[in-house]
């Protein structure tokens, strides 16, 4: 920023400082996204368990979720958990996941199916983000992601693209 001792800024000097202002802010950002993310996950788990759900669903979908969250955040640079584009949606789980895919899952298709709870709980809570994907435009995609074959879907289920 300047120098340690009193001499003054010279004008050229400014250019650095509004970089490392920027550097700063971002840093915090990404922080308070991280621990959103973290926060959102504590939340996720007891409205899973307050819907009933068994407790080994709960700590699978969890787990799933937040390692989805980390690869979303590590993999592909995007550390809020509340931005969500189709693009994002599908490299996650179509790429990433099941490059990635943790031990003790046996199907990639299990990031799709364990996300779809995720989406209900962040639109239940009014923090899903209605642009650029709105919600039931990503349990579309992420059903059809889980399903690709038509054969899977069961009667009377129809899924367009988006």
């Amino acid at each position: 920023m300047g120098s340690t001792d009193d001499t003054p800024l010279l004008p050229g000097d400014w250019g650095a400082v509004d970089q490392e202002r920027e550097s700063i802010l971002r840093a915090r950002r990404t922080q308070a996204e991280r621990d959103l993310a973290r926060t959102l996950l504590v939340e996720f788990e007891d409205w899973l368990r307050a819907d009933e759900h068994e407790p080994d669903e709960i700590m699978t979908v969890t787990r799933t979720v937040r390692q989805l969250l980390q690869f979303k955040d590590d993999v592909l640079g995007s550390t809020d958990p509340l931005e969500w584009t189709e693009e994002l949606v599908r490299a996650l789980v179509s790429e990433v996941f099941p490059e990635k895919m943790p031990e003790g899952l046996n199907d990639p298709r299990d990031a799709a199916v364990d996300l779809l709870p995720f989406v209900s709980f962040l639109e239940e809570t009014k923090r899903w983000r209605k642009r650029p994907l709105r919600g039931y435009e990503a349990r579309t995609l992420l059903f059809s992601l889980a399903y690709p074959d038509p054969e899977d879907w069961g009667p009377g289920i129809e899924v367009r693209p988006i």
